[in-house]
């Protein structure tokens, strides 16, 4: 991750955002706000989450 990359806001996702982003994807800032996963990972269809069916390995 580089100086001007995040992670995304949503805890289950392992992607990162550049400064001023909070969320990789509709699909994360959806979940953030309910509070809810609709399954065991994150499913925003990134490659770095697609990879990780654990998610938030962090």
């Amino acid at each position: 991750m580089s100086d001007n990359e995040t992670r995304c806001g949503h805890a289950g996702c392992d992607c990162t955002v550049r400064n001023g982003e909070q969320y990789c994807s509709d699909y994360c800032r959806e979940a953030a706000s309910t509070d809810r996963s609709e399954g065991p990972f994150c499913e925003c269809g990134h490659a770095s989450c697609a990879s990780n069916p654990a998610g938030g390995g962090g």
